[in-house]
């Protein structure tokens, strides 16, 4: 008997479903030991000894947060509730969360038919303003603490698009972020389009011929950094990418919690209430692409964190953290915890799929 077929039918039948819950970079960074019929464990490592986004481990416990309720809209199709003890939540090392399930009358989450759809759209989408409904559906998943403010006006758009191609040249001009591009993107035949474990080359929202060179550039940082800084390798890549999809959208969002950060349990929260978010654009039929790095490096900025030795990267980051402040103002600019992008759109044919529950378990 193989390890799946001796687990708990029901604790098999949750995880099937909650493996599907996004990581950054489809990292799936988080491990399960089943406990009991009723119970079970994660284990979640960060990758900040590498990963220049997530240097503080934040990243992480948002994912362990998704996740959480990825689990906890999963166990409401068959009638469990869920209840979360956290061990430990600790920078480069093993954090737990163990999960117990309890049977109460309750009904199936609306959101749970998503829970394998939701995806990442990096394409242009269509930009038809969301309407009122829309946006009063997607806010009325959020708890109290949290907020949304809105860019849609071609003004604002025009505004984000412009920091998310300078905000881009921070990432492409460190060694740092190469360390981490270099990785994440899989070119192999196999993940071509739908990767396992890492972002497929096709969902990147750009054609095949500049897939193609990325992939070349991307094969030794002296090429990429050489091509970068010289050649203004970046620009065609950064508009395709950043620019243009930023104009092409319905709506951007800044996901706001009424007050700072100031723990790793607020970090778990905003996972939750984003996920949330996350499932109900896609129930609505919305594209949704995160823009979540203006958030990380103003905090890391903020937190005073050495997070490259690249002068000229370093410097482009204060420009556009500047920048960014102009979207919340100087006092809300701490309790920006998220930003994204919607617009209409049908599922990218290319996606991130996930490993099996079996390559998952402890």
């Amino acid at each position: 008997m193989d390890r799946l077929e001796a687990m708990p039918p029901l604790v098999r039948a949750i995880l099937e479903d909650a493996i599907w819950a996004p990581s950054g970079d489809n990292r799936q960074n988080w491990r399960f030991r089943v406990k009991s019929n009723s119970e079970f464990e994660i284990e979640i490592v960060d990758d900040s000894d590498w990963m220049v986004y997530d240097k503080e481990g934040n990243a992480t416990l948002i994912a362990l947060g998704i996740l959480c309720e990825y689990i906890k809209i999963a166990a409401s199709k068959y009638g469990f509730t869920t209840q979360e003890t956290f061990e430990s939540l600790k920078v480069k090392q093993v954090s737990k969360c163990s999960i117990s399930l309890t049977k109460q009358s309750i009904r199936q989450d609306p959101l749970y038919e998503q829970l394998k759809i939701r995806t990442v759209q990096r394409k242009p989408m269509g930009t038809y303003p969301l309407t009122g409904e829309e946006k009063h559906l997607l806010e009325n998943e959020l708890a109290e603490s949290f907020s949304i403010k809105w860019l849609e006006s071609d003004s604002d758009k025009k505004q984000v698009a412009s920091l998310m191609f300078g905000n881009a040249h921070t990432r492409y001009a460190m060694k740092e972020g190469y360390e981490v591009h270099s990785k994440i993107i899989d070119f192999s035949k196999e993940g071509f389009v739908k990767s396992k474990t890492k972002l497929p080359a096709m969902s990147l929202g750009i054609s095949l011929l500049w897939v193609k060179l990325t992939q070349l550039t991307l094969s030794s940082w002296p090429l990429f950094h050489f091509v970068e800084k010289y050649m203004a390798g970046t620009l065609v890549p950064r508009y395709l990418m950043e620019y243009q999809t930023a104009i092409q959208s319905s709506a951007h969002f800044i996901l706001l919690k009424d007050e700072p950060v100031k723990c790793n349990q607020d970090y778990i929260e905003v996972g939750k209430n984003l996920i949330r978010f996350w499932l109900k654009a896609s129930q609505l039929g919305l594209g949704f692409q995160p823009e979540h790095t203006p958030v990380i490096f103003s905090e890391l900025l903020r937190n005073q964190v050495q997070f490259t030795q690249d002068q000229r990267a370093l410097s482009n980051a204060v420009k556009m953290e500047a920048q960014f402040r102009q979207f919340v103002g100087d006092e809300a600019v701490n309790k920006a915890v998220y930003m994204g992008r919607l617009g209409r759109s049908d599922l990218p044919s290319s996606r991130s799929v996930r490993k099996s529950l079996a390559e998952l378990l402890i």
